[in-house]
Parts: structure tokens; sequence; C-alpha cells
């Protein structure tokens, strides 16, 4: 019975201890070590490279002004504008930094819910959509992009060779972080023989 206590004790101290990790990844100008090759300058998709602290690019104005052209009302209507509202909404809420806890503890570390119709029908949820748009512009990047990301890729004697830092940071240390809501991240490089020059 001791025996039992004792592993329960040690099981809740070890949970209790795991870290409670959030995580962001600052982006900036693409930097000359960001090429195609080491999978950064996608089009479409990028708007920046993953940045070390202290050498991304942020907006610094107080007020975002946007609107809506004639084809966004056209196509999305009415209800995509109340979504775009929405998610300007949520940034509105935000409490300034100083009202925040120490720890972030107030924010939950898992907001995502699933709409199963909507992803068997190819469809995208718009306020997420502008969510993600605005935190790029804001020089926030995907931090599960970012826990790892290529840094170079060199070959020596017919072998790559790559070179992976982290740009994925703690929001309440600043230090960088392997973890994202969380979750442990790791990686594995995957090259294809038939085409070396394609990494995954």
């Amino acid at each position: 019975m001791r025996a039992s206590l004792y592993r329960i004790l040690l099981l809740l101290a070890l949970v209790g201890g795991l870290p409670k990790a959030r995580a962001f990844s600052m982006l900036g100008a693409f930097d000359t070590w960001m090429t195609q090759e080491v999978g950064y300058q996608i089009l479409g998709l990028d708007v920046g490279g993953p940045m070390n602290l202290g050498e991304e690019h942020r907006w610094n104005m107080p007020i975002i002004t946007y609107g809506f052209d004639e084809s966004f009302l056209n196509y999305f209507g009415q209800r995509g504008v109340e979504e775009v509202e929405k998610a300007i909404k949520i940034f509105n809420d935000l409490p300034p930094f100083s009202k925040m806890s120490p720890d972030l503890s107030e924010f939950p570390l898992d907001t995502r819910r699933m709409n199963y119709r909507a992803n068997a029908l190819f469809v995208f949820d718009l306020k997420s959509q502008t969510l993600a748009s605005l935190l790029e512009s804001l020089g926030v990047g995907p931090a599960e992009r970012f826990v790892w990301t290529l840094r170079s890729r060199t070959v020596i004697n017919n072998i790559p060779v790559y070179a992976v830092i982290k740009r994925n940071f703690d929001p309440v240390i600043f230090n960088p972080s392997s973890y994202v809501n969380g979750v442990l991240y790791t990686y594995q490089i995957l090259q294809t023989l038939a085409n070396p020059d394609v990494w995954e």
C-alpha cells in the first residue's frame, strides 16, 4: 500500500513538473541563408523568415485601419465581414500586458475545435485565417513550423549535412523551446534519393 502511495505521489510530482509551455516564433525579413533549398520563401505562404529574439520586425502602430473591397464583399458577403470583425475583436479584447499573469495561465493551451464537415468540404475558417494573417503581419509566425528549422545544407563527400536551429520561444522566460502548448516537438530530416535537392 505504501509503495502504491509513493508511486502515485511520484507520478503527480512528475506530471505537476511538466512544462506548461506555450510558444511563439518571430518573423522578419528573409536573411541570406533563408533560401528555397532549405524551405523558406515559399511563394504564397511566407511573409518572412524565423528570427531570433531582437531580430524580428513588427508594426509599432497603436491603430490598424482595415477595410473590405468590392471583390471581398461580393465573394464573402456580410457573413465574411462579420468573421473578420470577430477576429479583430479577439485582439481588441486582449488585456494590457501589465494586467496578464506572469505565467499567462489565464490563456488556455488548446483552443482548437474541429469542424469535420468544413474539413471534408475543404472549406477554411475565415476568422482563423484572418487571425493568422494579422499575427504574421504583426511579426508572429507559426510556432509549430519553426520549433526546429533548417539553417543550412551542405554536401560533404556526397552526403548532405544539415544545420538545424530553434526559432520557437517560451513567452514567459523567452528561452528557445522545444514545446508548443505543452507538446514536445522533435524533428527528422527526410531526403529523397530520387531528387536529393528536395527536402521534406
